[in-house]
């Protein structure tokens, strides 16, 4: 087992050995790390079934070491150059598309080698993101665009510089913007005026067009279609027929908003519920308790009075002994006296003032209260 890892040559050897489970325990790691490791340095490995054959006595063939550690690189095709469509001299064009046409006429260049359109009469123009060579084809999409359009009732607008095909009551955004290549050694574009410094152009067209419908929200595009085996021109019908289905796609999202915005009605509907349920069993739990502190304040204020009437029959008690044969023991004074005090003795006394019934009766009703769960049943649940 290796304690280090091996050269190029010896793992080549080990490989072409011995299987490659066993290759990969004698050196601690997995089967995977072990044909990364073969790949990383170049080294081949005998390929599935040399070891069945190899028992069996059928002849096999070892892959000599390559001279090179660096793996070849695979060859990536190129794509081929894409060539735009010849542009047809079609007349006239719809309204919006002049307009566009004069809005770009002496646009400058930004960075990525697309007109910046300078045209200050009107922001009534379509969205066109595309370098000047590729300008006259944009238009001539646009323009078919409009003519497939219009003849299935559906209608291009141009609205503060964004492009909107209605259709059925449903607005898409959209924009045709072009591919762009970054390229070295590009024009310094000029400067917008005396504070700007002039800065480097990054990229050109490639005259490759893309029709994109924008998220309302945002500029995210969220269906495209662009130049390949057919240009922009020859797809017209296609995405005609991808638009007439927008309002059906509209409908089934209100239909799935209106869905979900019952299912929030009815989480928000149980939800207060939940609310009002535990509001109301925290007031019955703090009533109960309140009811059990009430009584059992009751019950130490009557030991009280219980033990201050104690205290003051006692008292009498003593009073009526040390008056005993006393002069003033006859007088209508001191009876009344005695009578003030007996009804004093009656008040104190919670059995003989009829107090500690009622306190029975509270007690009795409240220790017969059903659970709270039965009553009010817990929200949390």
């Amino acid at each position: 087992m290796f304690r280090v890892w091996p050269s190029r040559e010896e793992l080549y050897d080990l490989v072409w050995s011995k299987p490659a489970e066993e290759v990969a325990a004698d050196l601690g790691i997995t089967g995977t790390a072990l044909t990364r490791a073969c790949a990383r340095r170049n080294i081949p490995k005998p390929p599935r079934g040399y070891w069945a054959r190899l028992r069996a006595g059928q002849p096999v063939n070892r892959v000599p070491l390559p001279k090179s550690a660096t793996p070849p690189k695979k060859a990536r095709a190129e794509r081929p150059t894409f060539v735009p469509p010849p542009v047809a001299q079609t007349s006239p064009r719809p309204r919006v598309v002049q307009r566009t046409e004069r809005a770009y006429e002496g646009a400058d260049t930004d960075v990525w080698g697309r007109l910046v359109p300078s045209w200050t009469g009107t922001s009534e123009y379509l969205d066109l993101m595309v370098s000047r060579d590729a300008l006259p084809r944009a238009l001539q999409v646009m323009a078919r665009l409009i003519e497939e359009a219009r003849a299935v009732g559906m209608t291009v607008t141009a609205q503060h510089r964004s492009t909107f095909l209605a259709v059925a009551g449903e607005q898409v955004r959209l924009r045709l913007k072009e591919k762009v290549q970054a390229q070295e050694g590009l024009p310094l574009l000029p400067a917008r005026s005396t504070w700007d410094t002039p800065s480097r152009q990054k990229a050109r067209g490639t005259g490759e067009l893309s029709l994109l419908v924008l998220d309302p929200t945002g500029d995210v595009p969220t269906a495209s279609w662009r130049d390949g085996p057919l240009p922009l021109e020859d797809q017209m019908s296609g995405i005609i027929g991808a638009f007439r289905a927008v309002p059906r796609r509209a409908e089934q999202r209100r239909r799935d908003e209106a869905v979900a915005a019952e299912r929030r009605r009815q989480q928000e509907l149980e939800t207060q519920r939940l609310r009002i349920i535990e509001a109301q069993r925290q007031a019955e739990l703090r009533r109960r308790r309140e009811e059990e502190q009430a009584c059992r304040e009751t019950l130490l204020a009557h030991a009280r009075r219980w033990e201050e009437g104690q205290r003051l029959r006692a008292y009498l008690d003593w009073v009526q002994i040390q008056m005993q044969g006393a002069p003033d023991a006859g007088t209508e004074a001191f009876q009344g006296w005695l009578a003030w005090a007996e009804q004093e003795l009656l008040v104190l006394d919670p059995v003989r003032s009829g107090e500690l019934t009622a306190l029975t009766v509270r007690v009795q009703r409240m220790t017969g209260w059903p659970p709270l769960e039965e009553v009010i049943p817990d929200s949390r649940r």
